[in-house]
């Protein structure tokens, strides 16, 4: 057994080995924050749509959202009405835990959809949240399958992810 220690190459070597544990590590925590913001981001949304339906029930649906020339009008509610109104709770960024998200839920007939006089399907409307916090900016469309519905002049617009800023 040799009684100096240990020689210059074993001490490298656990420092590499050591440095890769690390950068593992922290790739792995990385994903894994990523991952669970990702998540909160799709809860606020899919939250969003849950609160522009109970909206819908209280207060109705424009009467003119049909099809008019072969275009349809689609109708708006904002993120922060749906706060205001009590509908969706503070849509406070999951990232920065203090900036408030704004946006849109447009609503339209679903493709195959008909209109009723009174909100009693939600299989007949396709709703596309708008979302927009301080690092994120996506795209929700509800139901799922209605995605393919939204032609392009439909997409969600800068102005759209900006309806709604907060005063505060």
């Amino acid at each position: 057994m040799n009684k100096r220690g240990f020689t210059l190459v074993e001490l490298l070597a656990v420092i590499v080995i050591l440095g890769v544990l690390a950068t593992t590590a922290t790739y792995v925590s990385t994903r894994q924050l990523e991952k669970v913001k990702q998540q909160a981001y799709d809860q606020l949304a899919e939250s969003s749509y849950d609160a522009a339906q109970n909206y819908m029930l209280e207060y109705g649906l424009d009467s003119n959202l049909t099809y008019k020339d072969g275009k349809q009008k689609i109708q708006n509610i904002t993120i922060k009405e749906l706060v205001k109104d009590g509908k969706l709770e503070d849509a406070i960024d999951p990232a920065t835990k203090s900036e408030k998200c704004t946006g849109i839920v447009k609503i339209k007939l679903a493709s195959s959809g008909k209109k009723t006089d009174d909100f009693d399907s939600a299989d007949s409307y396709a709703f596309r949240v708008c979302l927009k916090c301080v690092s994120y900016k996506n795209t929700y469309d509800f139901p799922k399958d209605e995605a393919n519905s939204w032609s392009d002049s439909e997409k969600c617009t800068d102005q759209d992810y900006e309806s709604g800023k907060w005063d505060d």
